[in-house]
């Protein structure tokens, strides 16, 4: 099949790329690519990692809104990866930009992938990496307690397994909307298996600790933390 992957040069799109190119033609798309005549499936996990700032979320829904016109007029099949984050909550400028952007691909009749954080704990990558770059940053690591921020994981075997499914069935399928089995793990239980955590300094913080370190992550314009606002938005989530 001749598959085309926007995003493939990022973590999430080099796995697929490198997985899919044992028995495909895989085509990596520049993210303003619009020649997809001869390309039988797309897969878009091209999602900007500063979704939350107003101006770049202009851009994308405009860029998301000609490829799918693409896609429709081609009938080319399309798989977004979606998350559970925009599914369940829209309380981040992430969460609700994502929610937006995946509507439009079920109305345009693609299908939906919606998939949890991919973690390898080994080598962390996408939102993990960016985690633990700002743990391995401060001098003393602030531990949530761990009944707050619960969140969706999965290894990256798993989720490439159920995406190589939805790739041989796309043919026959309708399109659709996927939620990948994965397991909740808490946020204080991800920091602890990062590497920058090791011989850090910790101080384990209450429940009413962690709903006020919330509220300041949620108040405060906080810069670079901003790109794990909408991790904060799936607290609780079952």
């Amino acid at each position: 099949m001749n598959i085309g992957i926007y995003g493939g040069k990022g973590y999430l799109g080099n796995l697929i790329a490198s997985m899919l190119a044992e028995s495909n033609d895989v085509n990596l798309l520049e993210r303003d690519a619009m020649d997809l005549d001869k390309l039988e499936l797309v897969i878009d996990c091209s999602i900007p990692r500063d979704l939350h700032k107003k101006r770049i979320r202009n851009d994308y829904f405009q860029l998301m809104s000609d490829r799918l016109d693409i896609v429709e007029k081609s009938a080319i099949k399309y798989i977004y990866l979606g998350s559970f984050s925009s599914s369940n909550s829209s309380k981040s400028h992430y969460g609700r930009a994502k929610f937006k952007c995946e509507n439009e691909v079920l109305i345009r009749g693609g299908s939906i992938l919606r998939i949890p954080l991919v973690i390898d704990r080994k080598a962390p990558g996408s939102r993990a990496q960016e985690l633990d770059k700002i743990v391995g940053r401060l001098p003393i690591v602030f531990l949530p307690h761990e009944t707050m921020f619960n969140l969706k994981v999965i290894d990256p075997e798993t989720f490439l397994h159920t995406l190589n499914e939805l790739v041989s069935q796309v043919e026959s399928r309708q399109p659709r909307e996927i939620f990948v089995e994965c397991e909740t793990v808490s946020l204080k239980y991800l920091i602890l298996n990062l590497p920058s955590f090791e011989n850090k300094t910790s101080v384990n913080l209450s429940r009413p600790q962690s709903i006020m370190l919330e509220l300041i992550l949620r108040i405060l314009p906080l810069g670079r933390f901003n790109n794990i606002r909408s991790l904060i938005g799936v607290r609780n989530v079952s």
